[in-house]
């Protein structure tokens, strides 16, 4: 196990050796970066491109030598890497028909020496006319133009506003160096405002200039112009990119021609009037000012010189694997899985990173692309269906979708998505999902991802966070709108008789462990077994049934192992659950407050000694996965919490540029560090203080073991010398932030006079407000406050604790 303090909500349903795995899995991740290979960002133009390296790691770890892999979302078809390197057999699919095309013609073995032939084809058909196009003068010698920025709302190319790519007022970047000055920028002069000039009457009737599918949130709006294809497009870009598809389209048919096309696609991103220095991202964005014009032949070569590298590190080397053990089809995921994936044929591990709720839309996005191939190619292979866009999983606004693409459809298709998962693979497979969830849905998102895989036969085992983003994140606000965090969940499908219980969308075993939870805490006696089957048949499930019928053994099955039962049949909490899942909204703040410390102790240690503050948010978010997925937000929206949140983590942490770091602890006179009795989880606590009152002379000392809450923690005896009777005690430890009020001190005196105890002890870590003193001095509980306890500690485990906020002052 990871070397950090163990906590938990309710048990996973999850095979021991399948959490072993997953934890290899954690340890063998923790220092690889989370990086993409040069060579891949430059072949692709998709933005959820994912590290290979890791993909290789997950395979390795959680299948064996003969496992077999898929990918139902490929997209650029990083993990197609991941699968070769680790040999295993791999299956994609891709909904896009443009994707997919790029996709499988990148990844397949190449002639490259017929693809250098009709390279060069191309290049003697048309470059001396495009390079004519780009042409310049520097100091009256001839040179040509790789990149011009200037303003295009005012066609400003003599004076555009500056940015950091425009040095000494030189806006044109030229491909070659000037033999007479070496420099290799130049201003825009007089020559260069003839050139365009001269272009502005130019056929340019065969660039296409159809209307686009709208979609405001990747920008393609009317009011821009974003709306029609050529908007962002100069007319010498037009011309140089129309010529160079006539020279591709006079090749004969074959593979390396295929490629040529596909290098001049991918050279439409930066062929388009960009923002200045602009990668792949925002392709539709209109530019009023600070744009920059690139050299479509530069452009190009630069495509095809770089998949040489590309064919010579990924394709070529596993050419036979690529061969006989990967297959990739254009189709929907689920129509793919449904018709492959039947009997006996599973598949092992499902590694992918899956269309999420804040995710670009691709079908849309990839117009730029796909409707180029549509015109100049072929019409029916590249054509936009409306099946397409009705099947593609995402949140969209755009107004041609024939059904809505919002939110709570979004949810409908996570859902049919794991049933096609669970139909396609095999028992104790695993599911790893790539994501990076939305900003202001990501709790609830989270919350839907597990509870949508648990109704389909899944178990949730944990996530495995990979990148960090503004790490100090100094406020709740800012942590909300720039929470983007890339991490891997990861599911097992369960066996048959472990699966999760579920009623339509209601998680009935969920609804019956809060049932017992909540029966157990009101009660101020054992609830028998007997009892709680059948008033969870009539009040949970609403359906009576026979003795020992199937639903009362599935019943029973559930709170054995949920809960303890004494050999009374009488079941109690278990001491070894904290049960945080299972609180109502009120109840469930305090708790929370209650383990902060010990997740931050946690998250100190498996995190290399700091942590953001989105970290202590996902690992609250980890123990509401079965409960009210808004309760995170409650959390979040409060003003209140939000303040108690900052306080916690300042009272353990300092707050640097990296995040948060642990402060520095105290030690004794020998140098050893004093432990800090608010980072011990509260059962630890429970076991210091029995040890504590043993030292005090107290016999017959025992954990009560959760039994019902009673306001009981600890009973012990203990002999009074003056009547030379046993006396009984009973305790209750509150590792509380807060000040204890009166209701646990109303609790425990309630215990104590119920069942004949002498007397009730109330233990805190912290301290007692005015109405706690006051119903102690009413009922008679004594009150020891954390200074008195740690005096009392002091005494028989010298220089070995401390509390963080008594010692701090």
């Amino acid at each position: 196990m990871e070397n950090h303090i163990s906590y938990q909500s309710m048990a996973s349903k999850a095979d021991p050796e399948v959490i072993e795995k997953t934890l290899m899995l954690r340890r063998k991740l923790r220092d690889v970066k989370n990086s993409v290979p040069t060579l891949l960002k430059n072949q692709f133009n998709f933005k959820g491109r994912k590290s290979p390296e890791i993909g290789k790691i997950i395979m390795d770890t959680l299948t064996d030598s003969d496992g077999i892999v898929l990918d139902p979302f490929i997209g650029s078809g990083s993990y197609i890497i991941s699968a070769s390197e680790s040999n295993k057999k791999f299956y994609g699919s891709e909904l896009d028909n443009y994707t997919f095309d790029v996709v499988s013609t990148f990844y397949q073995t190449a002639n490259l020496g017929r693809l250098l032939k009709l390279f060069n084809q191309v290049k003697e058909q048309c470059f001396e006319e495009i390079r004519f196009l780009y042409e310049t003068r520097c100091c009256n010698k001839k040179n040509y133009i790789k990149k011009l920025h200037f303003d295009p709302e005012t066609d400003n190319y003599l004076n555009p506003k500056a940015h950091r790519d425009i040095k000494d007022g030189k806006n044109i970047i030229m491909l070659h160096k000037c033999p007479e000055c070496g420099n290799t920028t130049k201003q825009f002069d007089s020559f260069d405002e003839q050139k365009i000039k001269s272009l502005e009457k130019s056929d340019v009737s065969q660039f296409p200039s159809h209307n686009l599918i709208e979609n405001s949130r990747i920008n393609i709006t009317k009011g821009t112009g974003a709306d029609k294809y050529d908007t962002n497009f100069t007319t010498r870009n037009k011309l140089a990119l129309l010529k160079l598809q006539e020279a591709i389209s006079s090749l004969p048919e074959c593979h390396e021609k295929n490629l040529l096309q596909h290098f001049l696609v991918a050279s439409l991103t930066l062929s388009r009037i960009a923002q200045y220095g602009s990668g792949s991202e925002y392709i539709y964005q209109v530019m009023r000012e600070q744009a920059q014009e690139m050299n479509v032949w530069y452009l190009f070569e630069e495509k095809y010189n770089k998949f040489k590298q590309f064919h010579k590190k990924y394709i070529e080397e596993n050419g036979e694997w690529l061969k006989n053990s990967f297959t990739l089809v254009n189709s929907d995921y689920n129509d793919f899985m449904s018709s492959t994936f039947t009997g006996d044929n599973k598949v092992d591990l499902i590694l992918t990173d899956p269309p999420y709720h804040d995710q670009v839309p691709y079908l849309e996005r990839n117009q730029l692309y796909r409707d180029w191939l549509y015109h100049f190619v072929d019409k029916s292979k590249y054509a936009l269906k409306g099946e397409l866009l009705e099947k593609e999983i995402v949140v969209s606004n755009a107004p041609t979708r024939k059904r809505d693409k919002d939110y709570d459809h979004h949810v409908s298709d996570i859902n049919k998505m794991f049933g096609a998962f669970s139909s396609s693979i095999n028992t104790n497979g695993f599911v790893v999902l790539a994501v990076n969830l939305g900003q202001k849905k990501y709790f609830d998102l989270l919350s839907q991802y597990i509870l949508k895989a648990r109704q389909n036969g899944f178990e949730y085992i944990t996530r495995i966070d990979k990148t960090i983003s503004d790490p100090t994140l100094r406020k709740q606000a800012a942590f909300k709108s720039t929470l983007s965090k890339e991490m891997y969940l990861i599911f097992t499908k369960l066996p048959e008789d472990q699966k999760y219980w579920f009623i339509g969308d209601k998680n009935v075993e969920f609804r019956i462990k809060r049932f017992v939870y909540k029966k157990i805490q009101e009660s101020s006696a054992p609830y028998s077994l007997s009892k709680l089957i059948i008033d969870i048949e009539s009040e949970v499930i609403k359906n009576r049934t026979t003795a020992n019928s199937p639903q009362q053994e599935r019943v029973k099955r559930i709170i054995k192992d949920n809960f303890k039962i004494d050999f009374k049949h009488h079941v109690y909490l278990d001491e070894d659950k904290l049960y945080v899942d299972l609180e109502d909204s009120e109840t469930l703040f305090v708790k929370l407050y209650d383990i902060i410390p010990v997740i931050i102790e946690n998250l100190l240690v498996k995190q290399n000694s700091f942590f953001t503050l989105e970290d202590i948010y996902f690992e609250i978010s980890d123990k509401l996965c079965n409960g009210d997925p808004g309760l995170l937000e409650k959390i979040i929206d409060s003003k209140s919490k939000e303040a108690d949140i900052n306080n916690l983590l300042l009272n353990f942490c300092e707050e640097t540029d990296r995040g948060f770091i642990r402060k520095e602890s105290y030690k004794n006179q020998y140098g050893e560090n004093l432990i800090d009795l608010r980072t011990i989880d509260p059962y630890g606590l429970e076991e210091l203080i029995k040890q504590l009152l043993i030292k005090e002379g107290y016999q017959n000392v025992a954990r009560m073991g959760g039994a019902g809450d009673r306001g009981v923690d600890l009973v012990a005896t203990k002999l009074n010398i003056r009547t030379n009777k046993q006396e009984r005690f009973i305790f209750q430890v509150k590792r509380w932030i807060g000040n204890v009020g009166s209701e646990p001190i109303q609790r425990l005196n309630s215990v104590k006079m119920t069942d004949g105890f002498t007397q009730g002890i109330c233990i805190t870590t912290s301290d007692y407000t005015q109405a706690g003193l006051q119903e102690g001095k009413l009922t008679g509980v004594e009150l020891l406050k954390g200074s008195e306890l740690l005096a009392m500690l002091n005494k028989h485990f010298p220089n070995k604790y401390y509390i963080s906020d008594i010692n701090r002052g």
